[in-house]
Formats: C-alpha cells, structure tokens, sequence
C-alpha cells in the first residue's frame, strides 16, 4: 500500500508540474503577444508621427563595399570608399554625379575653389580634380602634409601642416610658395570661409586656449583672441562668426573678421559636438546630452525646453530641428519651443551627415545605401 500510495503522489506532483508549466506559457505567450501588439502600436503612432515631419527625398546604392568617410560642401555629398573611389553625389536631388580613382583616403574634406576646381590631399599628395567630372588634372607631392583640409585662397592654397606652421603652397607644382609661418602651438581645429583668412583654435600655453585668424596668402597672424581652456570639439565658423563651445559650460561667439567677442552664453555643460549656426541660430550639444538652441545675433536662450539623450545636432528649418540620440535614433524637434515631437526607432546606419541650414539630412550604410530625408513644413 505505501509503494501504491507513493506512486500516487509521484503521479499527482508530475501532473500538477505539467499544469504549472503549461499555465506559465500561455502566460508568458500572452505577454508577449501583449508587448508585441503595444509596441506595434507604438511603432504605428511613432511613424505617422515622424511621416507628419519628415519626408523621403531619395535613395540610392553606390558599387562599393566599404564608406570610409562623408563629406559635405554645400549641395554635394563626397563619399570616400575603401577601393581608392572617390563619389560626388546631388545632395539634394540625388544621383551619382561621378567617381574617380583616386588610390587613397582623403586627408580632411575636399574644397573647392568656385572656378571649377576640387581639392583634396591623400598620403601626402596635393590632387586638384574638375569638379563636374571628377577627372584628376594633377597629383603633386608636398614637402610637409596637412593636419587636415586644405583651403583655396586668392592666389594659392593655405593648411596647417604636421611641422606646427602655415604653409601656402602653389596649386599647380604642390611646393611651397613663401617660407612657412611657425604657428608656436597645438592647431586644435581650423577652418576658413573666404579668400584671405583661416581660423584655428590653438593652446600655445596650458590651460589656455585662443582663436587665431590667419592671412591666408602670407602665413601671419590677423588676430588672436582668448576663450578659456581647450575645448573638446572643433570650432563652428560661419559667415562673420566664429563659435566655441568650451568645457568651462560656455558658448563663446567672436567676429571673426575683427577678432572681438560679441557674446558669451552660458549652457550648463562642456560642448560635446561642433557647434552649427542655422538661420540667425546657434545649436549646441552639452555632455549632459541636451540640445541648446541660442539667437547668433545675442547669444539669447531661445528654448523653454532642451531636449534630451541627444549626441549631436544635424539640421534645422524654420520649423523643425533635427538631432541624433544615442542608440542611433532621430529625433524631431519644434524649432521655436524646443519639444519633442517624434523619436524614430533605431535605424541602420553607419554615417550621418547634413548641412545645419535646409533640413535635409543623409543616412549612409557602411556597404554604400544612401537615404536623404527632409523636414516638411506643417500642413495648416
């Protein structure tokens, strides 16, 4: 009797085991079935969201199976691939203008001269291309090679070269043109927008940091203006303003023409992304990952809100900001409020770029899709 009454037992806890199991699958199946239906509601509710704001532009597939690197000047997107092909794609209506073989990565992005003329550096070789056809007109060794971009000036080209000075080169042979000018400091960043001048951050001393314009055609130095410590990000220069966003919480703005500070703004963060000027406004990202929206002319606040997450700001219109979150998401936000309006899911990409000022921003796959969306204006 104990063995048929132990046997019993055994039987009766495997049946009540077996109902647990099961019980405890249909409700792990129906939670699941739960997220699933709530987070395809989601996703439904979040993409006629984003659909309201953003709209497609154009799409394309380059032949290659590695981007190294995106650059944007102005309509043109140039995307440098790890077969030696150099790509000019529209930016803004899309299409591969053209690709040409130049062997090796660019050093900094290409520039352009207005008169028809691309150039660009790689492994220590001046290239000068023709921009609406991409065929190479001359590839010239240099003595001493860039930090980064090369700059078109009135009668030559100007970079800050790995010896710490200014070099001014001739476009057509690649040797230098005058003595090089000795910088005395670590370039930082530097940039230029016009003919004559370039401007870098420098530290020439420790803890110190400076914006520097420097004539583009002699090397010398225009002007020299302290901002505080070194920052951690590039300079933005647009028009006749130069800004810096500092790790001392600071965004700092100076004429870039007379080397004065117009304004000096305090943001409650070290800048974590290169300040962008769109439309009369500055954008920057602060490393407690909120975006700050300041009027160029003032320096102002112009957002009751910051939004958050954020690791860097793309592009703006006079409706909608752009920015990137963490975990590859794009969020949209209300240009004049600074609210969020929608967050994307995560997407695939492996370069992100735009211009700060039209709204259009461009997603591009290691492997070579390229996806260009807009903002769109809000229908009344």
């Amino acid at each position: 009797m104990d063995r048929k009454a132990h046997r019993m037992k055994c039987l009766i806890l495997k049946v009540f085991c077996a109902v647990a199991v099961t019980c405890s699958l249909v409700a792990l199946a129906g939670c699941e079935t739960a997220r699933r239906d709530a987070r395809s509601a989601a996703q439904q509710e979040e993409n006629a969201a984003l659909k309201r704001v953003l709209k497609l532009r154009w799409f394309d597939k380059l032949p290659t199976v590695g981007v190294r690197a995106v650059y944007v000047v102005r309509d043109s997107l140039y995307i440098d691939t790890i077969e030696g092909i150099l790509y000019r794609c529209d930016r803004v209506n899309g299409g591969v203008v053209w690709g040409s073989k130049i062997q090796y990565p660019l050093t900094g992005r290409p520039t352009r001269d207005g008169s028809g003329l691309l150039f660009g550096m790689c492994k220590g070789n001046l290239i000068v291309l023709d921009e609406e056809s991409g065929a190479i007109i001359r590839r010239r060794r240099v003595h001493i090679g860039p930090l980064g971009t090369i700059f078109p000036t009135s009668e030559a080209l100007a970079y800050a070269g790995t010896d710490a000075s200014i070099h001014v080169i001739s476009p057509a042979t690649g040797y230098d043109m005058i003595t090089p000018e000795r910088i005395g400091a670590n370039v930082l960043s530097i940039d230029s927008n016009s003919e004559d001048l370039l401007h870098m951050v420098i530290d020439p001393v420790y803890e110190q940091a400076y914006v520097a314009a420097i004539f583009s055609n002699t090397g010398r130095e225009a002007w020299r203006a302290p901002i505080g410590p070194k920052p951690l990000v590039d300079m933005g220069l647009y028009e006749g303003l130069v800004v810096v966003g500092n790790t001392d919480y600071y965004v700092r703005a100076i004429d870039s023409r007379a080397g004065r500070e117009k304004w000096r703004t305090p943001v409650g963060g070290a800048a974590i992304d290169k300040p962008k000027v769109s439309r009369d406004r500055v954008f920057v990202v602060t490393d407690d990952l909120r975006v700050h929206c300041l009027d160029a002319n003032t320096g102002k606040s112009l957002w009751q809100e910051t939004p958050g997450n954020c690791r860097r700001f793309l592009t703006a219109d006079d409706h909608y900001a752009v920015a990137e979150k963490r975990g590859r998401r794009i969020v949209v936000i209300d240009a004049k409020t600074g609210k969020e309006i929608a967050t994307s899911l995560p997407m695939q990409y492996d370069h992100i770029v735009a211009d700060p000022a039209d709204g259009i921003f461009c997603r591009i796959t290691r492997d070579g899709h390229i996806v260009s969306v807009q903002t769109q204006p809000p229908k009344e």
